[in-house]
């Protein structure tokens, strides 16, 4: 899943990039007619660059919750009683 996420955000930064690119590119007159286009485009952006950041927060909560998980069950000892184990190794 993470691949997945990565691969999407990858490409969506890439977009980003292309439109700063065009944006940049376009005179002064022309980026004023289209102005109403340009925000919704920067709006558009931002909300899956949310959902990006979101997605990517809810993995880590996912995979950090399976290690503990895997640790207590293969270890038969507590996530708190296995941190305090390895501290005193």
């Amino acid at each position: 899943m993470t691949i997945f996420l990565t691969l999407v955000c990858h490409r969506l930064l890439r977009e980003i990039a292309e439109f700063i690119k065009v944006q940049d590119e376009q005179g002064f007159l022309k980026a004023l007619f289209v102005k109403e286009h340009r925000i919704a485009m920067i709006e558009g952006y931002h909300r899956r660059l949310s959902t990006a950041v979101a997605s990517f927060q809810v993995t880590r909560i996912l995979v950090f919750t399976s290690v503990q998980w895997l640790r207590t069950t293969t270890l038969g000892v507590s996530p708190a009683r296995h941190s305090r184990l390895a501290v005193k190794e």
